[in-house]
């Protein structure tokens, strides 16, 4: 029960809500158009929704609605003022509108159905005179069967004459009475056709009088809009001034009646599409008429006899089954009317009571009530798909492929009328809440949301509403009756907001598509050794923001240029090295990696040469360029830099000297990547890992007067390795008294948090600390903090 609750506050509010931000306004009356907004007498006065020329007081445009509500919500209270003076006349507008919308889509589908009546039945006499290929087909379909009784009579002759067969004199007989109705089997099914248009017509014009001499623009539709015109429905007014109908009345009416038109719409397009198929079949059951009579003679051909008969029955008598449903379906709606509140059978005498034309306007009966409405419009909604059901099962009685031709028309009729619908609901109504939930006002209702129920709910109600197909064939109740009638699937799903992303995505793709040709143009020039170095830096980005699929897509002469291959990503050099197609081959895939990593190849190269002079900015320069690589890069480095197996101190050559210099020059995090990526064996790994220590094992050998080797070194390779690796290094590492100006504050607090640091370690660096600080003599300042940090903030800590 909750949850209904929450989906019909949800509907209410979307109503409300979505349709004041639209600005959609409506008739008042069939000679004008007005806007309509809010009047008052007075400061505090009731107001009321009327338009501006009839407000005498205070008027206010309908434009301002949203604001009134932000304004409640901000005050987390129901504003009971406006809404009793308000909500009831508000709430006649929507339905209004939503009427006025739902009946011009009935009306139009009326009008398709009016002029398919008119064509198929009306002038249908006529259509068959003008065809004169039917006749010239009948004739020539009717010699042919001629012919068959020739042959039919000399079988007979013969097996008469040796004495064989049975009642051959019978069936002498039925070939000379079957010979002379076969010339008249074009007049006798044009009867059963004529008869079956003729009580088609006579329903028609007990529906529509005057339609046949009215043509196209006056027929069933017209009928139905007649017996439930609420153009009026905001008006129904007592003398008070106040609405004759009721939030329970206006909410079920418009709702009811908004359902009660679009299933309506869809059954006049399914019926005009079932009419034109039924035209059609009915002129090829003209034409084959004599062979239907032949089959009555021949055991064999009797089934097809049979298929033929049922088939004009089906289709002949399906059109005046379907009117004379349709004409119950009316009188009842009449009924509906009346008990709405209108004497004389239609809501448009429910108007002003100012106006003239409706005199005695108070003795008119008034709303009935919510049951009795709903139950009177759910019976004209079964009647409509009964109606629709029943007369498509006859039409599905003729052969062949015409069950599912009817089944393809009522999937279109499903389209053009309810999936239309949606379409519209969710390019208004769901673009309306899709671009409410990027405004501020939206924004603020996320702000006061936890604290407003009102907020809330809003909220959820654009969210619903922008996500929402509007094809009632996607709802659980629509669905079972969209199933019933043939209407198809429904469409929209996700409604605008799942339009919007496709947009955005479609538009991504033409970007992606325009990107990836601007990129081939500015590759070829490059390769073509024709591009400007601002053409090569446009290259090289547009490259870069390639994905792995379009860079893999690329032949092995581009991705090996150099500055192609300079632009490449980790992404796209494990997409190729991977190579899922096998692509490229393994010396392909080198040379590639090679371009790569040319630039780290000569500073490697000239870092490692002792023969290279180099200035400060160079060494600088180069040493960047390998600390530039990226973490993920690292796995891809070729031998020709960089191999683990030459690192080995006995080892000696350029290839050890690359080798030794590129791992030297690596930051921590690249080591690390190195040693836990899947490319390098576990005995490189190990390699990488002892050579790295080396220089720092190195420098802490003892000299003879108790130093260190290299304190510079030292200090330098420990203060550039992370915390995780700092502590596992051998206490007389850590304590050792050249090392102690490292420990600022918070290097101590990042290597307290690290499990690998144990309670004997943390003592021996405290104590170490701690002695240098009270040490006699100067103490460097960065010592004297490490201890104040200790004995204070570090205290729990460390």
């Amino acid at each position: 029960m909750r949850k209904l609750f929450t989906k019909l506050s949800a509907f209410i509010l979307v109503l409300s809500f979505v349709f004041a931000l639209s600005g959609i306004s409506f008739v008042e009356n069939a000679q004008a158009e007005e806007q309509l907004g809010f009047c008052s007498v007075g400061v505090g006065a009731t107001a009321t929704l009327t338009t501006k020329a009839k407000c005498v007081g205070n008027w206010e445009s309908l434009e301002s609605f949203p604001d009134k509500v932000q304004q409640a919500i901000e005050n987390d209270a129901d504003n009971p003022g406006f809404w009793a003076r308000n909500l009831q006349n508000f709430f006649a507008w929507i339905a209004q509108t939503i009427l006025t919308l739902t009946s011009l889509l009935t009306g139009i589908a009326g009008l398709v159905l009016n002029g398919v009546i008119f064509h198929t039945i009306v002038k249908v006499a006529d259509n068959y005179e003008n065809l004169t290929a039917i006749s010239e087909a009948w004739k020539t379909i009717r010699d042919v069967a001629n012919m068959g009784f020739i042959f039919i009579l000399l079988y007979a002759a013969i097996m008469t004459i040796i004495g064989q067969g049975v009642d051959n004199q019978k069936l002498i007989v039925k070939v000379i009475v079957v010979a002379i109705l076969i010339n008249f089997s074009l007049f006798f099914t044009s009867v059963v056709i004529d008869i079956s248009n003729l009580l088609t017509l006579v329903f028609y014009e007990a529906m529509v009088p005057g339609a046949l001499s009215k043509g196209l623009t006056f027929g069933l539709s017209n009928a139905f809009m007649e017996q439930l015109n609420l153009q009026s429905l905001y008006y129904a007014k007592e003398s008070a001034g106040t609405l004759n109908l009721t939030n329970t009345a206006i909410i079920t009416t418009g709702v009811m009646g908004s359902i009660m038109l679009l299933i309506a719409a869809f059954v006049f397009f399914a019926v005009a599409l079932l009419f034109i198929i039924r035209y059609v079949v009915l002129i090829i059951l003209i034409i084959l008429s004599p062979i239907a009579f032949v089959a009555y003679i021949l055991p064999q051909m009797q089934k097809y006899g049979d298929q033929w008969k049922d088939a004009l029955i089906g289709q002949a008598f399906f059109a005046p089954i379907y009117m004379m449903l349709t004409w119950v379906t009316l009188r009842i709606l009449s009924g509906i009317t009346k008990s709405l509140g209108a004497g004389d059978g239609t809501l448009s005498a429910i108007g002003d009571s100012s106006n003239t034309a409706v005199a005695g306007f108070n003795n008119i009966p008034q709303y009935q009530g919510f049951f009795p409405t709903f139950i009177n419009f759910a019976v004209v909604i079964a009647f409509l798909i009964i109606s629709l059901v029943i007369a498509k099962e006859w039409a599905n009685k003729a052969p062949g492929g015409v069950s599912a031709l009817n089944s393809w028309a009522t999937g279109k009729a499903g389209n053009l009328s309810f999936g239309l619908a949606g379409r519209i609901g969710r390019n208004t109504v769901g673009r309306g809440a899709e671009a409410f939930k990027e405004s501020a006002a939206y924004k603020r209702l996320q702000t006061q949301a936890p604290k407003s129920r009102m907020a809330r709910l809003a909220l959820a109600t654009a969210n619903k509403t922008a996500a929402g197909s509007f094809d009632t064939r996607g709802t659980g109740v629509g669905g079972a009756m969209g199933g019933m009638m043939g209407a198809g699937s429904a469409f929209g799903q996700g409604g605008y907001e799942a339009k919007k992303k496709q947009k955005e995505k479609e538009q991504k793709e033409r970007e992606g598509d325009a990107r990836k040709a601007g990129a081939q143009l500015l590759i070829d020039k490059v390769i073509a050794g024709s591009a400007t170095p601002q053409e090569i830096t446009d290259m090289q980005k547009l490259v870069k923001d390639m994905s792995s699929k379009e860079i893999v897509a690329l032949d092995h002469n581009t991705l090996s240029n150099e500055k192609v291959a300079e632009a490449l990503t980790a992404a796209h050099l494990k997409a190729i090295d991977e190579d899922k197609d096998g692509k490229f081959s393994e010396s392909e895939k080198k040379d590639v990696f090679e371009k790569h990593f040319a630039k780290v190849e000569i500073a490697v190269e000239e870092l490692s040469n002792p023969a290279i002079a180099l200035t400060t900015a160079q060494e600088t320069a180069h040493k960047n360029t390998i600390k530039n690589i990226s973490d993920k890069e690292i796995d891809f480095i070729p031998a020709n830099i960089f191999d683990p197996t030459k690192l080995d101190p006995s080892i000696t050559g350029a290839d050890a000297d690359r080798s030794r210099t590129f791992l030297k020059t690596l930051t921590q995090p690249q080591v690390d990547n190195l040693t836990k990526g899947e490319r390098l064996i576990a005995s490189d790994k190990q390699a990488v890992k002892d050579a790295r220590n080396r220089p720092l094992n190195d420098a802490f050998v003892p000299t003879p007067g108790g130093g260190i080797t290299d304190p510079v070194e030292a200090i330098r390779i420990m203060s550039e390795m992370r915390p995780e690796n700092l502590v596992q290094l051998e206490d007389s590492k850590l304590t050792h008294p050249e090392i102690l100006t490292l420990y600022r504050p918070a290097l101590l607090n990042k290597m307290a948090a690290r499990s690998e640091l144990t309670d004997a370690k943390a003592n021996a660096i405290r104590n170490a600390v701690m002695t240098a600080a009270n040490a006699p003599g100067i103490v460097p300042i960065e010592i004297v903090e490490a201890a104040l940090w200790l004995d204070g903030d570090g205290l729990k800590i460390f």
